[in-house]
């Protein structure tokens, strides 16, 4: 008898493909998230000057 899928499993394949877009997605946002954090402004001696002026 003949394989029921000669080519490719397209379910699995679109599964793969979706997995991998949101791979992709959760890592540059993390990296944005991490870019954020590292210009972040926490002197608190500049926010104390800020709040009284």
């Amino acid at each position: 008898m003949p394989k029921k899928f000669v080519g490719e499993n397209s379910k699995a394949v679109a599964a793969k493909a979706r997995k991998a877009a949101a791979k992709e997605a959760e890592i540059t946002r993390k990296a944005q998230e991490a870019e954020e954090k590292a210009w972040q402004d926490d002197d608190k001696q500049l926010a104390k000057k800020k709040q009284k002026a």
